[in-house]
């Protein structure tokens, strides 16, 4: 199987999708593959959201109570990218669905259910929701803006993480920015110049209409003499900005530009254990970038809650 390449206007020009065996383990491929079914949105967890008793197995199940993820599209168009690892050669949610046989690239609007929905709402630890963990809310942006519109009733904000596959029409800017929510717009030197540059503009328009916006700036290790350091040195000094060091595996193809004398094993967050299967250059990549605040990946732990509790943001 192979895949065909559809995010040429976003300037990927290299293939998207290899065949499956390049990226499919052996024993996995067994198993049939399938897209997501259409479920009801409802607020969920992850192991990086929610803290878990790693030591048991019960404790590790729990992941699905007490977090503030609110998606109303599962799956994203980037996993086609750069041969079906998608963006950023490692894209950790494609990872983590492949562990339920879930075609990824394909992505599946949720449905709005609003009683149960609702008993949710209620019960929600914090104020804000995350829209964006484990799909792109940018493909179906009347969906997110309703969604968004509901749990306004509830006196929660909310969060959209987005690459941006569609740009909303100022009238959807208009009542994002009415209802306060901030987005996310996931951007990295390692994309192509013409993607970096619609979601830039896009989070500057959003601006211009009276919204609050992040630059999520995924930040690697580059190798001295890599050319990509100017790029990430000035999606740094752009203003609100947080930076995301980039977990990546061995199996990156971007691996070449990275100095990896500045990496180093990451704590799994199934584990709780430091393994070498995903490496980060993240203590260098801080030091690099004192001033700006960072995903520590463990939300339980985060002081400023993607940028929403922390007043640095200069809204």
């Amino acid at each position: 199987m192979t895949g065909q390449l559809t995010l040429t206007n976003f300037g990927y020009t290299g293939p998207t999708l290899g065949a499956l065996i390049d990226y499919i383990e052996p024993e996995v491929n067994k198993r049939p593959w399938e897209t997501y079914k259409r479920q009801a949105i409802k607020v969920t967890g992850t192991i990086k959201s929610v803290k878990t008793d790693t030591t048991r197995d019960w404790g590790r199940r729990e992941i699905r109570k007490g977090g503030n993820h609110l998606d109303t599209v599962r799956g994203c168009p980037g996993g086609e990218a750069n041969l079906g690892r998608g963006c950023f050669g490692d894209c950790y949610a494609k990872e983590a669905s492949r562990r339920f046989h879930k075609l990824f690239d394909i992505p599946v609007s949720m449905i709005l259910k609003e009683k149960p929905l609702g008993r949710q709402l209620d019960l929600l630890v914090g104020d804000c929701v995350r829209n964006g963990v484990t799909g792109d809310p940018s493909t179906d942006w009347p969906l997110g803006i309703k969604t968004m519109r509901f749990t306004d009733q509830y006196d929660i904000t909310t969060i959209f993480l987005t690459r941006f596959w569609k740009v909303p029409a100022d009238y959807e800017f208009a009542q994002m920015a009415k209802s306060e929510a901030i987005i996310h717009g996931s951007v990295s030197a390692l994309d192509p110049q013409a993607h970096i540059d619609i979601i830039l503009d896009s989070l500057d328009r959003y601006e211009e209409l009276g919204g609050r916006s992040i630059r999520r700036v995924v930040t690697a290790p580059f190798l001295e003499d890599a050319p990509l350091w100017e790029t990430q040195d000035d999606l740094m000094s752009l203003s609100n900005v947080l930076q995301q060091p980039l977990r990546f595996r061995g199996t990156n193809p971007f691996i070449h530009l990275f100095d990896l004398s500045k990496v180093h094993g990451v704590k799994s967050n199934t584990t709780g254990k430091i393994t070498n299967r995903w490496r980060s250059g993240k203590k260098f990549l801080t030091a690099r970038y004192p001033e700006s605040a960072g995903c520590l990946t463990n939300c339980w732990s985060c002081g400023h809650q993607c940028m929403f509790k922390l007043g640095g943001a200069q809204w």
